[in-house]
């Protein structure tokens, strides 16, 4: 099977891997290098929710990657020297400066990725209010002076105008404009590797499990539940959106972050996977059937997203089936659904502006709605702390020095 050029996971995953993948770097062994180990190295899932902006432009938004919103620099930098690559981070804060810097042709055995504003993406646009808030890496494959092909999340490659790319660029609110090149550092031992990602996992999950601000971890999920449930919350969701355009908003976030995070149900699927891959590697078969635990929370995930946006219900059903239907689209055809992406979007805004005048759920319809949102939520808060100390009471604990300690065969 020829390795993927280009697509995959979302939230920098997949473009992140691609990069990797054609430069040289393998996995574990010598085999390709899958997605499910750089998710590892990334740490692995997380949670956290926060409301961007006030009045009517307030946002929800909803991430499941253990380093936040964003995979930062110096987050995707530790991540490479996990897996055995390298990597060599340029910043530029004159535009014309990092313009002139990508337009320069790398070696062949440099993958390059770029951070741009996720809400400003001209082929999967987020609505007003989420400018600037969403770090949203991609892979650079090729530059011309007429055009840049980026690799994010679709099979095909996005062909988009310099300009463009400059201007989403520069509204990223990770500063400098960066430019990672990564490529193949020395050989490791695969057991060393694989030692090294259970780790990030075993500690992403530690963060998750005990996380100390109210909005992350299995906390931020409790708390997530509350405002939601609960009207007379300082930050609940009828208070900060509303009955109107904010309403719908929040509910179609809750079901495009959990299914268009690194893998739908907010990447505990492929949090699955790495535990599969890494037990294999590590011969700990335990941490293997600790995947088994997780399949069913990535399903309840899909169905809290689900569930946000019923499709009985005027309105959010058809943003439902659009939102799905758009992801599919760009996944098998790039831009050459363009037409449909463009008037799909025209779709959603209509809906939105639809809620100002006649929300589809009266109060009390709503109150019901939001309770089972708030008790699938605290069922998961459940099942995460659960599976998450059997995860760790199964990790091999951190030597004195920070090393895994992992028992020869």
């Amino acid at each position: 099977m020829p390795v993927r050029s280009c697509g995959g996971a979302g939230s920098g995953v997949g473009a992140l891997t691609n990069a990797l993948r054609r430069t040289g770097v393998s996995g574990m062994g010598g085999v390709e290098l899958s997605e499910a180990a750089v998710f590892a190295s990334l740490g692995g899932i997380g949670f956290q929710h926060l409301t961007i902006g006030r009045g009517a432009e307030a946002r929800l938004v909803v991430d499941g990657l253990a380093g936040g919103l964003s995979l930062r620099p110096e987050v995707v930098a530790l991540a490479l020297a996990r897996l055995g690559a390298r990597s060599t981070l340029q910043l530029r804060p004159d535009e014309d400066e990092a313009e002139s810097l990508l337009a320069v042709d790398s070696p062949w055995e440099e993958g390059r990725v770029i951070w741009l504003d996720r809400a400003s993406l001209p082929h999967d646009p987020l609505p007003k209010g989420y400018q600037r808030a969403i770090c949203h890496l991609v892979g650079v494959a090729a530059v011309s002076v007429d055009e840049v092909l980026l690799d994010d999340r679709s099979d095909r490659l996005l062909p988009f105008d310099p300009f463009r790319l400059r201007q989403t660029r520069a509204l990223c609110a990770i500063g400098g404009n960066p430019l990672l090149t990564v490529g193949p550092g020395e050989s490791r031992p695969a057991r060393a590797v694989a030692g090294d990602l259970l780790g990030a996992l075993a500690s992403g999950m530690r963060a998750h499990l005990d996380a100390p601000i109210g909005n992350r971890g299995v906390l931020g999920i409790r708390q997530l539940a509350a405002r939601i449930r609960d009207p007379g919350h300082a930050s609940s969701w009828r208070r900060c959106f509303g009955r109107g355009a904010g309403l719908f908003h929040a509910h179609a976030a809750l079901y495009r972050f959990v299914e268009e995070s690194a893998g739908p149900g907010l990447s505990r699927g492929i949090f699955a996977d790495a535990l599969v891959e890494l037990g294999a590697s590590l011969n700990l078969p335990l941490i293997q059937e600790q995947a088994k635990r997780w399949r069913p929370i990535e399903a309840a995930w899909i169905e809290l997203a689900e569930a946000a946006l019923p499709l009985d219900t005027p309105g959010l059903g058809a943003a439902r089936l659009l939102l799905a239907d758009r992801q599919v689209r760009l996944r098998a055809e790039g831009l050459d659904s363009s037409e449909f992406l463009a008037t799909s979007a025209e779709k959603l805004v209509a809906i939105a502006r639809s809620m100002e005048s006649a929300f589809p759920i009266d109060a009390r319809t709503l109150a019901f709605l939001h309770a089972d949102l708030a008790g699938r939520l605290e069922a998961l808060a459940v099942a995460e702390a659960e599976a998450g100390r059997e995860f760790l009471a199964l990790a091999p604990a951190p030597g004195p020095s920070g090393e895994r300690r992992i028992k020869p065969r």
